[in-house]
């Protein structure tokens, strides 16, 4: 479906779709048309004469509409190099020569010409220095605009002395200096963003309090199913079709597993492992002298082999390649901030292509920052590669409210294109940690109220985990994208001396854990499943966007949640939501209800849509339609008010022309790089899933690619 299509479809949206007049950063949004008034530029006719100006080299350059790739090329011919996507339709952009100049000056369709000052460029979570700590060093994280602007930074920090801690990207850097040195690095050119730096932490389970007493007997007799995890979701229909995980494979970077060995490990891991790494600081070994680390292979690997398989992983027949990253001299994981080092080498050399991570920065919580930036680029260059990351544990009610407050998410599972994971609840109510919230360590601080005061933590599965940490993102995105079990898990037990008993030991082989940092490997097993199934279905290898799409489009709506409805709900809405996202992982609906994908590589332009009508042609009134969209955007500027920077829009046209949007909204959804569209049909006839090329400003050739799954029933 071309233009006329989309016009079609665009004449039912709200307002301009296009134009606009404002830049929006995080540090201000700039009414473009006044600030060229204010500036005094000359006017040719109505176009403003905006340069040359000699004094430096990076500008916000404004288009008066959504740009068109050839704008871009011809720009690129004339030595304009535009960079960074700024909404709405604006780029940081390097000008340096007067060719660049006179086409920016002849070129109609931009508005709006501006510095982009240093005021722009400094994260506001910078406390203002004191006279006593103006001088002391702090760990910042430097963005540059490029690679290229790198080596000008680098020559620059070594003329003033500034310890420079080495690179986390192509065009990032960590320094350590004095605060007050801030403002002379932001008028540094090329300089994009400067942000405090934030220290990545394991997800360490949920202090609860001593296990219950007395323990179970331990030798699986006592075992309900449950334990696992993987009954809730609904594993048993995928494994009972042959899907186990094969030929898939997954890496895991945590505390390291069992004794850093494929040959002297645990049995539930023989013949899972097909590497290690050594990745914490100043490590000598893969090994799990912490405990996290093999429990959370255990959810996605583990086969189960010491239990007569009653406790498997939920992609148990895939193979593992582990990251260890504890470092005995610190006594914690030391998590190296190059994420291309940590996700693209595996990738690379293992075949990689699902990554779970439990870990993440507990500061300044669900801002897109350095870290979520950094972690899309990974991910738009390695289309291919699901990383699935833990939302975090802090999930409280400060406010007393009965409910848990919003946007708590760890960094950096704020990222677009990763697969974010929060805690549902297991059901198990024997083993582990068997208590009213009210009556552990932190109860009275974090959950005072009703009825989450005397609710427990693995009674209903219809009910979220009361640590586990909700969105929206800062800029209003859904996060976690999905839920899975994340109390009262039993998986491996480290055979390292000294290892960590978490929540509490079931027997020698053992334990039990909680926190998202359980739940997310279940979901990365899970998602191995899911790419086997769709690639025995389809024939090709799955990007990561039709992975992530078929677990969400496949995913189980909790709401009301697990008090019911009324004033104590917990589930304000039906999904997307942002306590669950889009809902719990269940498989059953991944691998046995049918639905329809494509998985469209090429991708679309701006301006340009298709439709989908298969299965769709003859709908009866009050049928279920469900049509999902998932796609990997292009990294956005952590300088920027708002993360999505290619703007794909979902809609489905019923029979009488009505336009259905998604995620509760009244038009296009203009911050998601996930949409899904849920409605019961309200006519019957043919009815057509629609996807807008709404917003391209960089894409691959000008294009997005995506993955729009659709199911009736």
């Amino acid at each position: 479906m071309q233009k006329g299509w989309m016009l079609f479809v665009l004449a039912f949206l709200p307002g301009p779709v296009f134009a606009s007049d404002t830049i929006n950063l995080k540090n201000i949004t700039i009414d473009a048309k006044k600030a060229m008034e204010t500036f005094g530029f000359d006017k040719s006719g109505d176009k403003y004469l905006f340069g040359p100006f000699y004094n430096r080299d990076y500008y916000l350059v404004q288009f008066s509409e959504a740009i068109q790739e050839s704008w871009k090329s011809d720009l690129k011919k004339q030595g304009v190099e535009l960079l960074s996507y700024i909404p709405d339709n604006a780029f940081i952009a390097k000008i340096t020569t007067d060719q660049g100049w006179n086409a920016v000056n002849e070129f109609k369709k931009i508005q709006a010409v501006l510095p982009y000052e240093p005021s722009y460029k400094i994260s506001g979570n910078f406390q203002a220095p004191s006279v006593f700590t103006a001088s002391q060093p702090l760990k910042m994280m430097v963005k540059l605009t490029s690679p290229e602007a790198l080596p000008v930074f680098l020559s620059a920090m070594k003329a003033q002395n500034v310890e420079v801690l080495g690179p986390f990207s192509q065009s990032g850097v960590i320094i350590n200096s004095p605060v007050n040195k801030l403002q002379s690095f932001s008028e540094i050119e090329g300089v994009e963003w400067i942000e405090p730096y934030v220290e990545m932490e394991q997800l360490a389970p949920e202090n609860m309090g001593n296990p219950s007493q007395p323990p179970l007997r331990g030798d699986y007799t006592d075992l309900t199913g449950y334990e696992s995890g993987t009954k809730i979701m609904n594993m048993d229909a995928a494994w009972s079709l042959g899907l186990h995980g094969e030929g898939q494979v997954v890496g895991i970077a945590d505390s390291g597993l069992d004794r850093g060995s494929t040959v002297n490990i645990l049995d539930d891991f023989k013949g899972q492992v097909i590497n290690g790494y050594i990745k914490g600081l100043f490590g000598n070994s893969w090994a799990d002298p912490d405990g996290h680390g093999t429990h959370t292979a255990g959810s996605v690997v583990g086969n189960g082999a010491n239990s007569g398989g009653k406790l498997k992983g939920s992609g148990y027949g895939a193979k593992l390649v582990e990251e260890g990253m504890w470092s005995p001299k610190l006594t914690r994981l030391a998590i190296n901030p190059n994420f291309e080092d940590l996700f693209g080498s595996v990738f690379r050399m293992d075949g990689v292509r699902i990554h779970s991570n439990s870990w993440g920065g507990t500061k300044y919580l669900s801002a897109y920052d350095i870290s979520a930036v950094t972690l899309d680029e990974v991910a738009w260059s390695h289309p291919d590669l699901l990383i699935v990351f833990a939302a975090g544990n802090l999930g409280a009610d400060e406010n007393k409210d009965g409910r848990i407050d919003a946007a708590s998410l760890y960094t950096p599972s704020t990222a677009k294109n990763c697969l974010t994971v929060g805690s549902s609840k297991n059901l198990v109510v024997n083993g582990g940690y068997q208590f009213r919230l009210k009556d552990t360590p932190m109860g009275a601080q974090r959950w005072p109220m009703e009825p989450l005061a005397s609710s427990r933590l693995s009674e209903n599965p219809d009910g979220m985990a009361p640590f586990s940490s909700i969105g929206p993102t800062l800029d209003g995105r859904i996060k976690p994208d999905i839920v899975a079990p994340g109390t009262n898990i039993i998986s491996t037990r480290s055979q390292v001396p000294g290892a960590e008993p978490l929540w509490g030991v079931y027997n020698n082989f053992y334990v039990y854990s909680g926190g998202t940092s359980m739940s997310t490997p279940l979901v990365a097993g899970a998602a191995a499943v899911t790419r086997q199934y769709l690639k025995r279905v389809n024939g090709k290898e799955p990007s990561a966007a039709l992975v992530k799409g078929a677990l969400i489009h496949g995913a189980h709506d909790m709401y009301p949640g697990q008090f019911g409805t009324g004033p104590q709900q917990e589930l304000l809405t039906t999904r997307p939501n942002m306590n669950e996202g889009f809902g719990r992982v269940d498989m059953a609906a991944v691998v046995t209800v049918p639905y329809y994908f494509i998985d469209e590589r090429a991708g679309l332009s701006m301006g340009n849509s298709s439709a989908y009508g298969l299965g769709l042609a003859n709908v009866a009134v009050g049928q279920k339609i469900r049509a999902t969209l998932t796609y990997t955007d292009a990294p956005g500027s952590p300088g920027a008010a708002t993360a999505l920077v290619n703007d794909l829009d979902l809609a489905v046209v019923d029979s009488k022309g009505g336009v259905h949007f998604p995620n509760h909204l009244n038009g296009p959804d203009k911050k998601n790089n996930v949409e899904m569209v849920e409605f019961d049909a309200p006519s019957s006839g043919a009815y057509f899933v629609v996807v807008l090329g709404t917003n391209v400003p960089k894409g691959i050739d000008g294009k997005q690619p995506y993955a729009v799954l659709w199911s009736i029933k």
